[in-house]
């Protein structure tokens, strides 16, 4: 009988980008014997839709599946793959300028979501994360001369609704400068005085992440990055409530694949408590939610 993960085109994918190959429901003689009856068109659909094809291919090759496929589909998978690892090398080199002149001013910065990723390569391949800017925090009183630096490196402003260009935040929800875009290439930048909006900025606010940050480097340039489990806290408030994932009863595949990673790299690192004591404090956390039972969830993905 064929197993039902086959016919769930979201289940199926959850499962290839699953980091935890001992739960992985896509054993290789089933992948063998129904790969053929794979609808791979669905499956192509939904990783555009949830940006993790390039993420799909990776875990594929890592994990010696990539056979099992159509050779025009394995063509094409390796070709957004190359073509976002291009992109996130010239993201990695203007966020090294700039590390640069910022450290060269004294301005501490903490690098968020996928800017992170550039640090300590979470998915073990350089291309396989989609980023469509860089989040960068950094504290109030730096704000100007951040933003010079930008301006001096060529950066140029993207209008944002309720942003002001000349350093003015005229919208209270704001929680960054309005994005900054290097011409010519992919490259834009936002620099965060806070986490979030509202309830996001409740739950994480800037001084806990400034207080919950690990040092790091980035091509020899000295940053930080959120210890791994107010790192996941941003990404699950990033997703349910930046996103709106909550309102809408969805959460991308993209944001549980980077929490699965997280939990998967950092698992023995994670203050768990700390995690659940966030959410218990702001009354988002359910009951009964303990690290064991978060541990298997991310491992059934």
């Amino acid at each position: 009988m064929k197993p039902l993960i086959f016919d769930n085109p979201f289940r199926l994918l959850a499962a290839f980008l699953s980091p935890w190959k001992d739960g992985l429901k896509v054993h290789r003689p089933d992948l063998r014997l129904h790969a053929l009856e794979i609808d791979w068109g669905r499956l192509v659909y939904a990783a555009n839709l949830h940006l993790c094809t390039p993420l799909w291919y990776a875990r594929l090759k890592q994990d010696g599946l990539l056979e099992f496929l159509p050779e025009s589909l394995i063509d094409y998978l390796q070709t957004l793959y190359q073509m976002n690892l291009a992109r996130n090398q010239t993201f990695i080199r203007a966020l090294e300028h700039l590390l640069i002149r910022f450290n060269s001013a004294g301005i501490d910065t903490v690098l968020l979501k996928g800017a992170a990723c550039f640090c300590d390569n979470l998915y073990q391949a350089p291309g396989a994360r989609i980023s469509g800017d860089m989040d960068i925090l950094i504290k109030s009183r730096d704000m100007e001369p951040a933003e010079d630096i930008l301006l001096e490196s060529g950066f140029v402003n993207i209008h944002t609704p309720g942003i002001k260009a000349a350093r003015i935040v005229t919208h209270t929800g704001a929680h960054h400068l309005p994005r900054y875009n290097l011409p010519g290439t992919p490259v834009s930048v936002e620099l965060h005085f806070r986490i979030g909006q509202g309830k996001s900025d409740e739950i994480l606010s800037p001084e806990t992440c400034w207080r919950h940050s690990l040092p790091m480097s980035l091509c020899s340039q000295r940053t930080h990055i959120p210890d791994p489990a107010f790192r996941l806290l941003h990404n699950a408030v990033h997703a349910l409530i930046q996103d709106r994932g909550f309102i809408r009863s969805e959460m991308p595949l993209r944001q549980l694949a980077e929490f699965s990673h997280i939990v998967h790299v950092y698992q023995d690192q994670i203050d768990w408590d700390a995690w659940v004591s966030a959410g218990r404090k702001s009354k988002i956390h359910t009951p009964d939610l303990g690290k064991r039972k978060l541990i298997k969830t991310q491992k059934d993905l």
